[in-house]
Order: C-alpha cells, then structure tokens, then sequence
C-alpha cells in the first residue's frame, strides 16, 4: 500500500462514529438515523487536508489537492473524493474515492467508476471504495462478482482498494482494509 493509501487509511480511521449514523427525526416525529454520505466525506477530507498539510511527506504532496464532488465531464461521473494535481492537469492523478454510507446501498455504479477512474482515459494510479455501515460479507460478494462480470485484470485489480468500518458502537469500529486483487478467494467475517 503506498504512503497515500496509507494516509487514507489513517484519515479514516479518525472520524469519529458519530459521522457514521447522524441521528434525526421523521415527519411523524420519531427517532430515526440517517447515513449522510456528503457529511462522512466532508469529516474525511478534513483529516486528509490535516496529513497533507502536517506530515513529514508535504513535499509528495506539493501541487496536489484533495477534491469533493467534482465532475469528470468527458466521463458524465462525479468521484467523491480526488486526490490529484487539478481537473486541467492530468500528469498527477493519484486517488479517486467514491463513499457508500446507506447500509441499503448498491455499488455497482461506483465499481464502474473505479474502473474508469483506473482506466488510461483518466489514469489514477489509485481507486478505492470506502463503504461504511454495510455487511462485510454482502460488500465483498458484491466486489466479486463485479471483478468477474467487468473481466478486470490483475493490473487493475491491484490498483482498486476497498476501505471498509463498520461502526459497532461509540467505542469502537471495525475496520478492513483490501486490495481487489486479494479479493479473488472468499474470507470469513
């Protein structure tokens, strides 16, 4: 795992559990939990603007921004999170992040984007899905037969990550970390 990868992993290990699961009320009046995704993804990025700015490593920074909600307009896709040197410049296309917050949610759209993300039209050299609040289990099936269904390589597989917490209670989150190329042989939760 390279050190921005890395640095991802810590950000999202530090966003606090109440990110996870945002309480609220229905119109009837009754407690209910909503899994805003943009509020996730806006705790996120503000520890990564943290590690950039404070890390030993800013110089592998220098000239690269984080991004939110950005349009691909070649593509018609709009990633979550980027990590690159900016939409007018293509030479530094490190990380391309879509989130999954909705424990209901489907993905397959925001594999396909990975695999764009990874392709040599836009030429991340990283792409990861970070889904939260999901099924372990459900996740890794749905990443499978995705990888199969879309024939990717072991080339690209190798650059797709998944990021994957499950908030237990406040005290404490499981967290998995996997390359889609590991993902080829089933695992146990």
């Amino acid at each position: 795992m390279d050190d921005y990868l890395l640095d991802l992993k810590i950000a999202l290990q530090s966003v606090n559990y109440r990110f996870y699961n945002i309480p609220a009320y229905n119109r009837n009046g009754n407690p209910a939990v909503q899994q805003p995704e943009d509020n996730f993804c806006s705790e996120l990025i503000r520890y990564l603007r943290n590690i950039k700015e404070s890390t030993e490593r800013r110089d592998s920074y220098s000239e690269l921004n984080f991004d939110f909600n950005i349009l691909k307009n070649r593509f018609g896709i709009q990633p979550d999170i980027v990590l690159h040197s900016g939409a007018d410049n293509q030479n530094r296309q490190e990380i391309f992040i879509e989130v999954k917050t909705n424990s209901n949610a489907g993905f397959r759209e925001d594999l396909n984007k990975l695999k764009i993300a990874i392709s040599d039209e836009l030429n991340f050299n990283h792409a990861v899905m970070i889904v939260i609040n999901k099924n372990l289990k459900s996740t890794l099936r749905n990443i499978r037969e995705f990888a199969q269904s879309s024939q990717l390589e072991d080339a690209e597989l190798q650059k797709i990550f998944l990021f994957h917490a499950k908030c237990i209670n406040a005290n404490q989150i499981r967290y998995s970390f996997f390359s889609f190329n590991n993902l080829t042989n089933p695992i146990n939760e």
